[in-house]
């Protein structure tokens, strides 16, 4: 997972809250079986402006799990 181009813009809390929805969807111990598109997902439903500003790029599959 990566940014489409390059980063032109200063991170504001909206970011930050979206980058630990993530981690915490994706990480939380009691959700092993969680993919990171549904971690992605959820911290777009989260904070979805982030993804308006800086669009995210897929590179491989989206279904790895914390567990594997």
């Amino acid at each position: 997972m990566g940014w489409s181009g390059p980063v032109t813009f200063q991170f504001d809390n909206t970011h930050f809250d979206w980058t630990q929805k993530f981690w915490s969807t994706w990480v939380d111990g009691n959700a092993y079986d969680t993919t990171l598109i549904q971690a992605k997902e959820a911290a777009d439903a989260y904070r979805p402006s982030v993804v308006n500003n800086v669009p995210i790029k897929w590179y491989g599959n989206g279904s790895l799990k914390w567990s594997d």
